[in-house]
């Protein structure tokens, strides 16, 4: 998942290619890639040239392991292919979350293939579903180019547009709804607390979509129901009730 991360905005090979440290570009060995336990035997530096080693790196390792893990909790009676889905999806989250943290994009190379695979596992196993999954991709695809179109840009990107129809094709109606709600408040708190620390207005500075659109994606894909319900209910929502 590191290296995907790490060489995807490069546009580096993610599949063939050793890995190497960034400073002296020496190429490592077998034994210095085990997650975490390489980086406390190496006391966080590299081994060759001593320069310390950043602590994303062990701390990503350590998120997505601690996401996996709070994926199969929420998700214990899975079939094997159900939860190879949920996870597959969940790299991506992952992936995407950190790439535009850092880069700001959202590679389409990651969100066209996850889209493929929520669109080919919902026409097999949620095929009753279809048109819900269908009208809620449809809906937050159109309300995020519509933000897109009336801020020419400068409020999101084009990816955000494209990831909020996969955000609808994965969570479906209504928890598209809850998704984006959490997506934009979380997003309001953040960008409040960056204005106050930096001491700066939003203009000139980028603070990307992103991130907080996979964290209510993530947060509805696991919500239990009947949190689902409470939240419609205290929206006085409660005719979407019978839509899940």
């Amino acid at each position: 998942m590191l290296v995907v991360v790490y060489r995807l905005p490069k546009k580096q090979n993610i599949v063939t290619g050793r890995s190497k440290c960034d400073f002296c570009k020496h190429k490592l060995a077998w034994t210095d890639l085990f997650p975490i336990l390489s980086y406390i035997l190496t006391k966080g530096k590299c081994k060759y040239c001593h320069r310390k080693i950043s602590i994303l790196y062990p701390a990503f390792e350590l998120l997505t392991a601690a996401v996996f893990s709070l994926t199969y909790y929420f998700f214990p009676s899975s079939s094997i292919v159900s939860l190879t889905f949920y996870l597959v999806i969940v790299s991506a989250l992952l992936a995407i979350f950190f790439i535009d943290l850092f880069n700001q994009i959202i590679p389409f190379i990651i969100l066209l293939p996850a889209i493929a695979i929520v669109w080919l596992y919902n026409m097999i196993y949620s095929h009753s579903l279809v048109l819900n999954y269908t009208f809620a991709a449809f809906g937050a695809g159109i309300f995020i180019f519509f933000l897109f179109a009336i801020t020419k840009g400068r409020g999101m990107g084009f990816g955000d547009v494209v990831f909020a129809f996969f955000m609808g094709s994965l969570v479906g109606f209504p928890r598209i709804i809850i998704a984006l709600y959490i997506s934009f408040v979380i997003g309001a708190i953040t960008g409040v607390i960056y204005i106050i620390a930096r001491k700066k207005h939003f203009r000139g500075t980028a603070i990307p979509f992103g991130p907080f659109l996979v964290l209510g994606t993530y947060m509805v894909m696991i919500m239990p129901l009947w949190m689902i319900n409470t939240i419609l209910n205290y929206f006085h929502l409660n005719y979407l009730l019978s839509m899940l």
